[in-house]
């Protein structure tokens, strides 16, 4: 090991990546210069390992195999082809002719090798044989750079605004993911339990992170203000024990990196000239994960699953180790979403606000959450929309919005063309009559957003800052949903009977109220006589 090490240290002129510290190697594309660097992850020693033959001069993704020091890479330039090459370039070899755009590499235990062909996942064993394909997309092109996760038999990758993985056979396709735009790279920590990856649609641009079960979507990175016609992101790295992820913006020819946590990003290294960086490795190679094993029953969640452990969702993950997997959701109002028209009701921006009328049938409503179907232009800081409910002012035609019955703010995805819908709690008894949602943005002048349009309902307007409301126009994609059972069922024992009218009673003079109640009946904040006699309405009808 260390001769081995010392032969490399001469080959690469200084390099650490025998020293414990990895290095980042990138492969850069430059008409009939294509060249593979490398540098240090403080972004020093940077220098050129070798340069391409000239009709490869445009690498679209790179993979390391740190056992033989071997790159390998898929090139563009024509007809796709993957690639191999010892660490000096000296023995660039092609493997196999693939056809198409390809995009990315990835390396499984047996140094097969994983990318992507416009709308298909393939892979070849590591001397060009047994080129196969594992998963084909419905849609053209929309497939990403697969990564690869060796210990836990999957390869996960982008396809149609969703996160998917599929096994190293390409069988068990589970969706992980929702509600991106176009996932351009993936990239995977599986002992926190967290999926990474580039959006590269040009009306997001942003590196996310979720919960491997598709949950706690957070931006960590948001380039979205800088992108006009192009997207800029490309590639990324978890760095294994730093809290750090490495990535490739090539619209402004850099690498960077930032926390995983999100925050200021920092470059590493500028590329200069007719050059742009492309794909991203470690020198120590593609990272090892651990077993995912989500209940920590010493069972790998795969084998559960196959056991019979519940999966409703479909995502990899058993329901035990969900909060609320499959939710149950009463739809009081449902107007459907047309996200295939890719237009709506703009949020934010300049200052505009979008309303949604509705009508509640006696004897009223008892809301517990509102849902919004379309997507974020410009995430900004996160702090994103607030959707707040109002009475209707008296004409029917505008709310009365000095008070609001009650609000929340959410954030909406990225995915332009596909339905997408987020909720937010929002608790509100309404009684018989007119409503509107009010949608805005929390930061005024920078988040930027769009409600979908719906397939029925009353027609939108919109305002911007003091203007006057337009004129209806489309009806949003808008739920409203509500509490299972009648709200009239105070102490929720499936029974609409003289118990809950005590218990209401009993709670509103301040006595005791059952657990999960308060006297706070139409939840606009205060317990007094509307919320006696919004109670009393209930009770009478028995819903």
């Amino acid at each position: 090991m260390h001769i081995k090490c010392g032969i490399l240290l001469g080959l690469m002129a200084g390099s650490c990546a025998c020293l414990g510290q990895p290095e980042v190697y990138l492969g850069i594309f430059q008409f009939n210069q294509g060249r593979v660097s490398a540098f240090g992850l403080d972004g020093s020693n940077g220098r050129t390992l070798f340069s391409m033959p000239t009709a490869y001069w445009l690498p679209n993704g790179l993979a390391f195999r740190a056992s033989d020091q071997r790159f390998f890479w898929v090139n563009s330039t024509g007809p796709s082809e993957v690639l191999s090459s010892d660490v000096a370039g000296a023995s660039v070899t092609s493997l196999a002719s693939v056809g198409g755009t390809a995009r990315g590499t990835s390396l499984d235990a047996q140094g097969r090798i994983y990318f992507g062909v416009n709308n298909t996942i393939r892979r070849v064993n590591a001397n060009g044989s047994g080129l196969s394909t594992l998963f084909t997309s419905s849609a053209l092109g929309s497939v990403g750079a697969p990564r690869v996760d060796a210990t836990n038999g999957h390869v996960y990758f982008g396809d149609q605004g969703e996160i998917k993985r599929v096994s190293l056979s390409g069988t068990n396709v589970k969706t992980v993911v929702r509600g991106c735009g176009i996932v351009r790279a993936v990239s995977l920590d599986i002992a926190a339990g967290k999926v990474y990856w580039v959006d590269s649609d040009t009306n997001s641009d942003y590196i996310g992170r979720a919960n491997l079960d598709g949950s706690g979507v957070e931006i960590i990175y948001d380039n979205s203000p800088s992108v006009a016609r192009s997207s800029g992101l490309n590639d990324l790295i978890v760095i294994p024990g730093t809290g750090e992820v490495v990535f490739v913006d090539d619209l402004n020819r850099r690498v960077m990196k930032v926390s995983v946590s999100g925050g200021q990003a920092s470059v590493l290294h500028q590329v200069t000239g007719d050059a742009y960086p492309s794909g991203i490795a470690l020198s120590t190679g593609d990272i090892v994960q651990a077993v995912r094993d989500c209940n920590g029953n010493g069972v790998p969640d795969d084998a559960d699953i196959q056991a019979g452990a519940p999966d409703c969702d479909g995502n990899g993950v058993p329901d035990t180790c969900q909060s609320n997997p499959c939710p149950t959701r009463n739809f009081l109002l449902d107007q459907g979403d047309d996200a295939a028209d890719a237009l709506g009701r703009a949020v934010g921006g300049a200052g505009y606000s979008a309303y949604q009328p509705f009508d509640v049938p006696s004897p009223g409503w008892d809301v517990k959450e509102i849902g919004l179907g379309g997507y974020t232009y410009n995430y900004h800081d996160g702090s994103g929309y607030r959707a707040s409910l109002f009475v209707d002012d008296g004409t029917g035609t505008g709310p009365h919005e000095s008070t609001a019955l009650a609000s929340a703010t959410g954030n909406l995805r990225f995915s332009v063309s596909q339905s997408n819908w987020v909720y937010v709690p929002m608790a509100a008894w309404l009684p018989q009559g007119r409503y509107w949602l009010r949608v805005s943005s929390v930061a005024v002048d920078t988040y930027n957003a769009t409600v979908d349009y719906g397939t029925s309902g009353l027609g939108s307007r919109l305002r911007r800052l003091s203007d006057p409301l337009s004129a209806p126009g489309r009806p949003m994609a808008v739920r409203v949903v509500g509490a299972v059972g009648c709200p009239a069922d105070f102490n929720a024992d499936g029974f609409v009977d003289g118990f809950d009218y005590d218990e209401f009673v009993a709670c509103f003079e301040g006595a005791g109220c059952p657990p999960g109640r308060n006297a706070d009946f139409n939840g606009d904040g205060f317990a007094d006589g509307f919320d006696y006699d919004e109670f009393v309405s209930a009770f009478e009808n028995a819903c």
